[in-house]
């Protein structure tokens, strides 16, 4: 599974994903800060990579315009808590369940969408 980490998140959830072994291109790295959704969610699928933010306009959009996102809704978004809470997710088997799906993880849950806006 591939990423695309939206700008919202912290380059210390980008370095632990890549610790993990994952592809990510981060949209701060690619220059690409400050461009609409649209256009992420258009190179999510053109490269067909899952889109990790902390926006919730992703859960608007249909699951069409992407290949996926994870949505996260920590309490807490801090940097530090944002890593180390995403590593649990990234290590558990639901990991497996996100491509193109809207993917919701919460402290302790996690609530994926298989059809379009739920």
């Amino acid at each position: 599974m591939q990423f695309l980490t939206d700008e919202n998140i912290p380059f210390s959830l980008v370095k632990v994903i890549r610790q993990r072994g994952f592809s990510v291109k981060d949209i701060k790295e690619e220059k690409l800060v400050g461009v609409k959704d649209r256009v992420i969610m258009a190179l999510s699928k053109k490269e067909n990579r899952v889109i990790i933010t902390l926006d919730k306009d992703f859960a608007t959009y249909p699951l069409k315009n992407h290949a996926g996102v994870i949505l996260l809704r920590y309490t807490n978004k801090s940097a530090p808590n944002l890593a180390e809470q995403f590593v649990f997710f990234l290590e558990s088997p639901l990991l497996e369940k996100v491509d193109h799906t809207l993917c919701e993880v919460f402290e302790g849950y996690v609530r994926i969408h298989k059809n379009q806006n739920t």
